[in-house]
């Protein structure tokens, strides 16, 4: 369904997705540095500028495709799509503009700070309490234009995409704001503060963006291939996994340390179920791209699903490989973390 948008809607997608392309290319850039740094270590003595430095450019990759490349384009591009689906206008086009100006002045705020004085430390959460503060305001008025497109037509419509964007639309505030409360507002004591950073690790990349990417497959890909997703209850239960698992992935990743055995058991157990989900969902999308493959040469925007849907069902199942007695043992500590979040991101964006 085609609607009109006004233009001020209009410019305030325009800053999103500009600043998206523009956060993306300057990550790369960075990447490419870190990269340099980590092959040529002699790098450091003849540039020794600290806020280059690997410790510092490091954490602002991830920052900058977090935030800046991903969040900022899947929100200018669900501003276009939901109001289309439900048949619902946004809200005031001033507010939105306005909205969006401030989640680019918080990646750029970020970004000053990680640069300058390197990342907090924390997972997940690098910057400062006044950049969530920004980030917090800017979701409040672009989470609620996008919350009113859960009614209209699209009631009509698929079930799926509206129960991911709900579950995304309540993860990010929830998540972000129990972590500020609990990891810098003092009230989170010892093991209690590496456990709150795990959790909040799987509320950004589990329930937040994996659920936003969802909401564009299941509601785009049937509409790209003329076919309807298949069983609504496997796509239920793989929605409740989804949302019930989805928090406890991260804490798979610690190994002994000062968390419990139990807990760490717990989030190896979360991420194994999770893994069924993602095969619940592939057994409901797999069956709308058989036969099409010629349709995925001749559509770019289908073949750009396509792909992204077979790297997020390959992206957990490499995460609940890891998650395995013996193999999460062995690769706590390499590179295999930074080569599942590199492959969860390319799902993320594909």
């Amino acid at each position: 369904m085609n609607i009109p948008s006004s233009s001020k809607t209009n410019l305030s997608v325009g800053i999103l997705l500009v600043g998206s392309v523009s956060w993306a290319l300057l990550g790369a850039g960075l990447q490419v540095l870190a990269t340099l740094q980590l092959l040529v270590p002699s790098l450091a003595y003849l540039v020794p500028i600290p806020w280059i430095g690997y410790g510092h450019i490091a954490p602002l990759v991830s920052f900058l495709f977090t935030y800046g490349w991903i969040a900022s384009g899947f929100l200018g591009v669900l501003l276009i799509l939901i109001p289309r689906i439900s048949g619902i206008l946004s809200p005031s086009g001033r507010l939105l503009t306005g909205a969006a100006i401030v989640w680019q002045f918080a990646v750029l705020v970020g970004m000053a700070e990680i640069l300058w004085s390197g990342s907090t430390g924390l997972i997940s959460l690098p910057f400062s309490r006044s950049v969530t503060a920004l980030f917090l305001l800017s979701y409040l008025i672009l989470g609620s234009a996008l919350s009113r497109g859960l009614g209209g037509s699209w009631k009509s419509g698929p079930l799926l995409p509206r129960l991911y964007l709900l579950g995304a639309l309540l993860a990010l505030p929830l998540g972000l704001g129990t972590a500020e409360v609990l990891l810098r507002g003092g009230l989170a004591p010892g093991a209690l503060q590496i456990i709150m950073q795990f959790v909040w690790h799987s509320f950004l990349y589990h329930l937040w963006l994996t659920p936003l990417a969802l909401v564009f497959l299941f509601q785009l890909l049937p509409a790209l291939t003329g076919r309807p997703a298949g069983s609504l209850s496997l796509g239920l239960l793989s929605w409740i996994a989804t949302i019930g698992f989805g928090g406890w992935v991260g804490n798979s990743l610690a190994s002994e340390g000062p968390m419990p055995s139990w807990l760490q058991s717990a989030g190896v157990i979360a991420t194994l179920l999770l893994g069924v989900a993602v095969l619940g969902n592939t057994l409901l999308l797999k069956p709308l791209l058989d036969g099409k493959w010629e349709e995925c040469r001749r559509q770019v925007s289908l073949r750009f699903f396509a792909v992204g849907f077979w790297s997020y069902f390959a992206s957990y199942a490499w995460l609940a490989f890891l998650a395995l007695p013996g193999v999460r043992q062995t690769t706590t500590f390499t590179m295999v973390g930074q080569a599942t979040q590199a492959l969860l991101i390319f799902s993320f964006v594909s």
